[in-house]
């Protein structure tokens, strides 16, 4: 589980534990740092998102 920030709900941490879809049989592919990198290499190679 990696651990976030929030307003004290727990909000965050929930989104970000793979836990229970672990319990279902799925994996996740991508580890966190190279899913940002690909993510943010994405942002910039697209036009239309960086005029955001």
């Amino acid at each position: 589980m990696v651990v976030g920030w929030g307003d004290g709900t727990g909000t965050p941490r929930k989104l970000l534990d793979v836990s229970k879809a672990a319990s279902l049989g799925w994996m996740y592919q991508t580890e966190l740092e190279e899913g940002i990198r690909k993510t943010y290499e994405d942002f910039l190679s697209n036009p239309m998102r960086a005029e955001r």
